[in-house]
């Protein structure tokens, strides 16, 4: 194991992803294909797999975000890998993006969660995997081994090895289902969803992850039995309805006039439909997960019933 000795980092200070790049990956490159290639080099250098699970829970820094922990650690798993290759590259005004999905293990003919990237340069979008590109466990040991066939892999090489949740994010005009992921073959089912090379570059250049409302419904469109999606997507739906019927207690606390009653009844229509398809999908959940009735999916489905009642009464507000 490799420890790292940091002189002027700590886990309280403040890191400057511009100093790293600066004064650390210290890349004289002019082209951003071999910027990145030096990020996912120096990454390999500086940061090592952590085969122990043992660390996800007893990393000395685990309040700070993934990056700052792998980058001061000097150990991570796939999503430090990834977040810290996103905070590398945009120092280096190289747009990136973390993915998260699944991967397929060839030789342990298994699959796993996992997290890569996406980044921008020459124009176009490529998927870039600085985990895999660092090095590989062997006999349960962590091997350094930089390999650069990890960088900008193509579509014909990761359709069946990195599958990411949100469809988009496979860069390819029609995205397989993850049906066809699994069995690794592709059928003759075609998606109704697909991308031009400018719906695409809109998506991924205002990304902002799995938060996203859009981002989710087009990962279920492609996986529609992951509960981990339904849960995310129904806490979306409540999070979004929750915010609508606390603008409307504080429109009606001012004393609204006709029109704005009027503008804030068509507001608490469309906040019944966002609560009944969260309690639709918690309640799939519930069902599939047959989770008991202290679950955090029972308190949700009685926080929507409460605010569906709430509805209900500020549609009877008369000035």
């Amino acid at each position: 194991m490799v420890i790292f000795l940091l002189n002027q980092a700590s886990a309280q200070d403040d890191i400057s992803w511009e100093r790293v790049w600066n004064k650390e990956v210290q890349s004289a490159a002019e082209s951003d294909s071999t910027k990145v290639r030096d990020i996912v080099k120096w990454i390999s250098n500086r940061v090592e797999y952590e085969t122990d699970i043992r660390y996800q829970k007893n990393r000395s820094n685990i309040n700070l975000p993934v990056a700052k922990r792998a980058y001061l650690d000097g150990k991570a798993v796939c999503i430090g890998f990834a977040k810290l290759f996103q905070a590398l590259c945009e120092a280096a005004n190289i747009p990136a993006i973390t993915v998260e999905g699944v991967a397929y293990l060839q030789l342990e003919d298994n699959f796993e969660n996992h997290a890569w990237n996406v980044v921008k340069y020459g124009g176009i979008w490529r998927v870039v995997d600085p985990t895999w590109g660092s090095g590989h466990i062997e006999n349960r040991e962590y091997q350094k081994t930089f390999s650069p066939r990890f960088i900008d892999i193509s579509f014909e090489d990761r359709k069946f090895s990195h599958y990411p949740y949100d469809p988009a994010l496979q860069l390819h005009i029609h995205p397989l289902t993850f049906e066809e992921f699994n069995n690794r073959e592709l059928s003759t089912y075609t998606s109704s969803k697909s991308f031009d090379s400018q719906s695409l570059d809109s998506i991924l250049q205002n990304y902002s992850g799995l938060t996203d409302t859009s981002a989710l419904q087009r990962s279920l469109e492609f996986k529609p039995d992951d509960l981990f999606l339904k849960q995310l997507l129904a806490d979306e739906y409540m999070q979004i309805a929750e915010k609508h019927i606390q603008s409307c207690i504080q429109w009606y606390s001012q004393g609204p006039d006709q029109e704005e009653i009027n503008t804030c009844q068509e507001i608490i229509r469309e906040t019944e439909n966002w609560l009944k398809k969260s309690q639709k999908l918690y309640l799939t959940v519930k069902k599939e997960r047959k989770r008991s009735s202290n679950s955090s999916t029972d308190v949700n489905l009685q926080n929507i019933e409460r605010n569906l009642k709430t509805l209900h009464r500020m549609k009877s507000f008369s000035p």
